[in-house]
């Protein structure tokens, strides 16, 4: 997702990766310092991305490990400080894309930090950072009255039980989950290399990928159909399209613009 951020005009200022990368160095990756999602033979390969370093030229902001979950809410909200430096300050002309991606439980979803992860992050912690940022009177109480800080907003949730998420930030307004499973069943991996011998990716983050660098201005409903087509084992599931507005006619160029 970061690369298809850059390739859509993003700069490093505008995007904030959190990712603990501790698998581009890990002993049994027999391509050190590199991370694929797909690969193929030049001869074969539908996807000019296919075998793509997806870690190629990355600049990580934060590790998994050097972060508080409670620290998520402050980089959204623009709260930077000398331990969180690097944060997106949005205001209510910005869109506002989140991409999650990792283990979840059927509890609450979406599980913090990286595979050994053992804690959710919270239904609490995301609906409470997502409300924040929608709320127009600050912190200081009424009477002190600020813009929202974004105009729209989406989240795509890749992991078992992200339907999760979607249910939690149902009412909010201009907000839209695209997730990869509903809140009652697991996700699945795709993509097994016989070489590594792992599985690189998903048919959800795969197909979004795709998918948008190949039409940036999709349709948001459109995008859901091709995600549910290719996606086995779960089903692609779409929260708060009656807060966003027409997924019909509204598109990704708004996250991705071209």
């Amino acid at each position: 997702m970061y690369q298809l951020l850059r390739q859509s005009g993003y700069d490093d200022d505008h995007i904030i990766l959190i990712i603990e990368d501790n698998l581009a160095s890990d002993p049994k990756n027999v391509y050190p310092g590199q991370i694929f999602i797909e690969r193929t033979s030049a001869a074969n390969a539908g996807d000019a991305l296919a075998n793509d370093d997806v870690r190629r030229g990355t600049v990580i902001d934060y590790r998994f490990s050097d972060l508080r979950r409670e620290d998520i809410a402050d980089i959204l909200m623009g709260k930077a400080s000398s331990r969180l430096p690097h944060v997106i300050r949005p205001d209510s002309a910005s869109n506002v894309f989140i991409f999650w991606s990792g283990h979840g439980g059927s509890s609450e979803g979406p599980l913090w930090g990286n595979e050994d992860a053992g804690e959710y992050f919270g239904i609490e912690n995301i609906r409470n950072a997502i409300t924040r940022m929608s709320a127009t009177i600050s912190d200081h109480g009424p009477g002190n009255a600020q813009p929202r800080m974004y105009r729209r907003m989406m989240l795509a949730v890749e992991a078992c039980y992200s339907g999760k998420w979607g249910e939690a930030l149902t009412g909010l307004p201009d907000v839209l989950v695209l997730t990869a499973a509903n809140a009652n069943e697991t996700s699945k991996a795709d993509v097994f290399d016989q070489q590594l011998g792992v599985y690189l990716s998903n048919a959800f983050s795969r197909t979004f990928r795709q998918h948008v660098g190949m039409r940036p201005d999709v349709t948001i409903y459109d995008l859901y159909r091709e995600l549910y087509r290719t996606t086995t084992g779960s089903h692609v599931s779409v929260y708060n399209n009656q807060q966003y507005g027409s997924v019909y006619t509204e598109t990704m160029a708004d996250y991705f613009p071209q």
